[in-house]
């Protein structure tokens, strides 16, 4: 039984039925010779496969994940991340995504079933500090359109956008409409906080500049225009202070007040 690969166990293959187990530095039996791949411990779990499917199994040889689905892949942070955190949790913050009839859906380090298998694709979101807020992106069946799910809050924002920036308070959702985007602010419950849909939406400061129908103005982050969308640009000097072009008229305003301050010639 030459060693394949040694990890806190060892991976041995059968010589008879070429088929993969693992033993302790003991000798003892851990995994059963049963896989048809060689596989390795990553954080106290691995990925297995049998002639029905792929699963997951732990550093006691327990099963996981059952080995009968079409693929697993984890979802988890980067290395580099999680190095700088010495109290980083792995299995809190580590899922596997598994596919079954076309589908995916998602697994938690205990095996239970978080997300149903009901999405095109399911996948980490790109920000690592998103995703340990609990943040995973969906996908519509034809992967066209993607969603948010929040396995924390157990939100679900089905997958009728084009993406997402998330935030601490809010989200800001975009959609696709022939070669340009619109922008919407919703809450962290994916609920819409303003039902206005912008042409752009750009944070600037605690402030938002929106563009609607080729005019600028400003939104706070509860949604509220706090200066009219009327202006041909807008351009964010301060936390308080923009600057703006009105037809032929260059001025600033003071986004707090809205007191406005005329550029003398």
């Amino acid at each position: 039984e030459p060693i394949v690969r040694e990890t806190v166990f060892q991976v041995f293959q059968d010589v008879n039925t070429k088929l993969f187990g693992s033993r302790d530095s003991t000798g003892k039996l851990i995994v059963d010779f049963k896989y048809k791949y060689s596989f390795y411990l990553d954080h106290g779990f691995a990925k297995v496969v049998l002639d029905s499917g792929e699963g997951v199994i732990d550093k006691n040889g327990d099963v996981i994940i059952p080995a009968v689905y079409k693929s697993i892949s984890k979802q988890e942070v980067e290395e580099e991340f999680s190095k700088a955190d010495l109290n980083f949790d792995y299995q809190k913050n580590t899922y596997f995504t598994a596919k079954k009839d076309e589908k995916y859906g998602l697994f938690d380090t205990k095996g239970k079933l978080i997300i149903p298998f009901e999405y095109g694709s399911i996948s980490k979101v790109s920000s690592d500090k998103d995703f340990l807020k609990g943040w995973i992106q969906t996908s519509d069946l034809q992967r066209d359109k993607n969603g948010l799910i929040n396995v924390y809050t157990n939100v679900i924002i089905p997958p009728i956008y084009s993406g997402f920036k998330i935030y601490d308070n809010f989200l800001i959702a975009n959609k696709r409409v022939g070669s340009n985007y619109t922008y919407q602010l919703l809450g962290l419950d994916g609920k819409p906080i303003s039902d206005i849909i912008y042409d752009e939406m750009k944070l600037n400061y605690d402030y938002f500049i929106v563009s609607k129908n080729k005019q600028e103005g400003i939104i706070n982050q509860k949604g509220e225009i706090i200066v009219p969308i009327k202006f041909n640009y807008i351009l964010a000097k301060s936390s308080n202070l923009i600057h703006v072009k009105d037809n032929d008229m260059y001025y600033y305003i003071n986004v707090k007040t809205g007191k406005e301050y005329k550029i003398k010639d």
